[in-house]
């Protein structure tokens, strides 16, 4: 079994923009997970499998995979340890698992096809809605100890100055 990171260059986003993905190789099979995070080819080096000093985030950015890369070759050898077979789907729902208690944005998406899944519509597109705000002000990835009572100040502002909501809107999105 093996852990690598490769850029998902067979679709790109409206902007040109293709996400990195960990690629979990085990038992002759491949699974695929996002780390969430979008960069142009021309920023990508695929023999160094990081983002190139031209990106204007790179160092974050880098350090982020990285991370998430260790943690999942960590997942992968805990795996091994326990003496579990290792396959491809095993690992990547371990990686997965992880994952979601990390970043804000995994979480708020199983949550939004949940709502989906359970026909709440108004419930859904009202939340969708609130939580696209929400990423156009902080973007992704979201670790969960970034959301603080500051950070929620700080976008009570952006939705005042920026998106021009009044107080009953900005209210509604707080609850």
């Amino acid at each position: 079994a093996a852990v690598s990171l490769t850029l998902k260059s067979w679709s790109a986003d409206k902007k040109g923009r293709h996400l990195i993905m960990l690629r979990i190789q085990a038992q002759g099979k491949t699974k695929y997970s996002s780390l969430g995070v979008k960069v142009n080819k021309r920023d990508w080096s695929e023999s160094r499998k990081e983002v190139k000093s031209s990106h204007p985030h790179y160092e974050d950015i880098n350090e982020t995979i990285k991370k998430d890369l260790f943690d999942a070759e960590k997942a992968l050898y805990r795996l091994q340890r326990n003496g579990e077979a290792v396959t491809a789907a095993l690992l990547k729902s371990e990686i997965e698992v992880s994952d979601k208690r990390k970043d804000f944005w995994l979480f708020a998406d199983d949550w939004l096809q949940e709502k989906r899944k359970r026909e709440q519509i108004h419930y859904w597109r009202r939340a969708r809605a609130i939580l696209r705000k929400l990423e156009s002000y902080t973007g992704r990835p979201l670790p969960w100890s970034q959301i603080t009572p500051a950070l929620l100040r700080k976008f009570d502002t952006f939705m005042t100055t920026e998106r021009n909501n009044s107080s009953s809107t900005r209210a509604i999105a707080f609850r």
